[in-house]
This record gives C-alpha cells, sequence and structure tokens, in this order.
C-alpha cells in the first residue's frame, strides 16, 4: 500500500468517526457447538440456492459504493457535474502569460495544433470553420471585430490544401504566397474604381520557428490615402498563416511580437505546398518528369513585379500528364501546388 492508499484511508476513517462515533471494539468470537452448526440450513425450503451469493454481491457493491462516494468526497473540489451534460464549446482560453527578458509580456493560446503568443493588451475571437481551414480573430482588448470599423486586425489561421472535394471532382488547391490572403478570395478593393501604386517588400522570415513567405504591401491612392497589409505564410504542412489587410504602427508590431515568441508544430511533410519559379531543368524519367525551378517571387509592385533574389534551385517530381498539359520549356515561369507528398497542379504562368 503506497502512501495516497494510506492518506485515503486515514481521511475515510477520520469521516466515519466524525459520523458514527469513536470506533467501539468488537466483542470475543465465540465458536458454536457442533449440534448447533448442524441445525443450520443454508440450503432448502426456506433458502433459495442463489439466496447466499446474491447476498455476497451485495455485500460487496455496498463496500465499492461507500469507497467511492467516500474518495470522491475527500479528492473532489465540492463542485459535482450532474451526469450526460455539456457546456458549449469555449472559447480559446489563455495558457499563461510570459514575460520575456526585455520586459515584453504575451499570453498564449492552444489554437490549431500550434501556440500562439498573443502580445499584452490583445486577445483572440472564437474559432471560424472553413473549407480552407480554421481562423481566429486577434484584436484589442475592449473591441468588438464584428462591430467595429476595423473589423479584425489580425487573422490567424491553419491552411488546408487541397480542400475537401465531392467524390470524383479534383482536389481544390488555392494557396499563393505572393498574393494578399494567401490566394483566398478576392483582396480589398483599397482605391476602387481607381488603382493604387504599389510598393512591396518581400522576406523569407520565421514564424513560430518555421520558415515563413513574408510580405508587406503599401498602397497609395491617387485621393492620398494609403493602406498598409501584410503577412506570414508557413507554406508547409502543417500550414499557417498570419494577416492583417489595414496593418498601422500597432497592428505591425502585435504582428512582430506574435511570430517571433509563437511555436507551430515541426513541418510533417517534405514539399512545399505551392511554389512558383523558373524552369532551369527538366529530366523525364518513368516516374515523372524532374522539374528544377529557380524560385521568384510575385510582387504586385509597379517597378518590380518578378524578383529573383533566390539562387537556389528546387526539384520536384511532376506526373507526366500534368508535364506535358503543361507546354513548358526550359526558361518559363510555373507555378506548382502539393498536398505536400506529390504535385497536384503544375501549369505555366504568362507574364
Amino acid at each position: 500500500m503506497n502512501d495516497i492508499d494510506n492518506e485515503i484511508k486515514r481521511l475515510l476513517n477520520e469521516q466515519v468517526n466524525a459520523e458514527l462515533g469513536p470506533r467501539r471494539s468488537p466483542p470475543p468470537f465465540v465458536a458454536p457447538k457442533a449440534a448447533e452448526r448442524a441445525q443450520r440450513r443454508w440450503f432448502g425450503a426456506e433458502r433459495t440456492p442463489w439466496a447466499l451469493p446474491l447476498l455476497a454481491a451485495a455485500c460487496v457493491a455496498a463496500v465499492v459504493g461507500g469507497i467511492a462516494v467516500g474518495t470522491s468526497g475527500v479528492l473532489s473540489d465540492g463542485h459535482r457535474t450532474p451526469p450526460g451534460t455539456s457546456g458549449p464549446a469555449p472559447s480559446p482560453s489563455p495558457s499563461h502569460t510570459t514575460t520575456e527578458p526585455n520586459h515584453l509580456t504575451y499570453t498564449t493560446f492552444a489554437l490549431g495544433g500550434a501556440t500562439l503568443a498573443v502580445p499584452e493588451g490583445w486577445t483572440v475571437g472564437a474559432p471560424s470553420e472553413a473549407e480552407y481551414g480554421t481562423s481566429w480573430c486577434v484584436f484589442p482588448n475592449g473591441t468588438d471585430p464584428d462591430t467595429d470599423s476595423t473589423h479584425c486586425p489580425i487573422s490567424f489561421q491553419t491552411l488546408i490544401q487541397p480542400t475537401k472535394s465531392s467524390p470524383g471532382t479534383q482536389p481544390y488547391t488555392w494557396l499563393d504566397v505572393d498574393r494578399e490572403g494567401f490566394g483566398i478570395g478576392d483582396p480589398p478593393q483599397y482605391c476602387a474604381p481607381k488603382q493604387p501604386h504599389v510598393e512591396e517588400q518581400t522576406g523569407d522570415r520565421t514564424f513560430g520557428g518555421r520558415a515563413a513567405d513574408w510580405r508587406l504591401f503599401d498602397r497609395s491612392c491617387p485621393d492620398g490615402k494609403t493602406f498598409e497589409s501584410e503577412q506570414y505564410v508557413v507554406a508547409s504542412n502543417p500550414g499557417y498563416g498570419l494577416s492583417a489587410s489595414m496593418s498601422d504602427a500597432r497592428t505591425h508590431s502585435a504582428m512582430t511580437e506574435i511570430a517571433e515568441y509563437s511555436t507551430l508544430p515541426r513541418q510533417s511533410d517534405q514539399l512545399r505546398l505551392m511554389d512558383r519559379g523558373i524552369v532551369r531543368s527538366t529530366d523525364r524519367g518513368a516516374d515523372g518528369v524532374v522539374v528544377s525551378l529557380d524560385r521568384v517571387v510575385l510582387s504586385d509592385a509597379d517597378a518590380n513585379p518578378v524578383i529573383n533574389y533566390n539562387p537556389t534551385t528546387y526539384r520536384y517530381l511532376v506526373p507526366t500528364s500534368l508535364f506535358d498539359r503543361a507546354h513548358v520549356a526550359v526558361g518559363d515561369r510555373v507555378k506548382l501546388e502539393t498536398d505536400g507528398v506529390r504535385v497536384l497542379q503544375f501549369y505555366r504562368e504568362d507574364d
């Protein structure tokens, strides 16, 4: 018997003594005479054969039930939950608050397999489900993203590719790290009906310890208004995105802290969910065509729409049917989409 068993035994004894009074010694055992024992009838007309087993089972149940009730009274906090009841699905709850040596304070939330570090003064809303993933709104305390004019300042979401399709249909692939919103829907029309002047910053950064494609879009409208949007995309399984469609200094600072102090799960599959680049070589084989890409960034900037600062090439095994259908040659710019394991889409992009 270990320490926990001894403690439970002691507490149960104390509870019984409090309710029934101090224990009394049992009377001395006097064995009955042989003649008296012979006259006892355990089975017969007055007693059915199963009466004794039932009596023993009832005694065991009573003892076990008493122990269960006693231990629950000792170990529980006094709050009982009625059987068969449950509450609504809770909104994300903070795990704990951390203060870094630089005095920066953040609270962590467990969201979609990740640990999201939310800066002090910000919180997380309820999840929103969609076919391409689950999203959460990150917003300042005291604001309502559903009614506030700024809506949701920062969105964190899981990225699922391909999306679930009906049986017999082609899986839908959609991810594009170079497009605002990762390729989900259409970006906001900031200067409609006129077109803005766009300047874009791009880079390879980290988000939660994983490699991420970072984009910052600066838009200037003809009427003098300016709009800034920013996003991080982790384009490998499990995929994640962090975005702000209308960023300012406070939002940019919050996104930077979230990207630095959050923790994402490790990459699970070898391939990126999408890639874009210039075809440098092709090698046809029995399993498909090995294509080497010189990765590029497709920018919205007016001055430099195609950015090629990365000298590294990346190899993909493209199914022969997809490669032949694309009609590409060395020097063409292509885009491909995968599920992390195999190439699902491969096509040439025109300038």
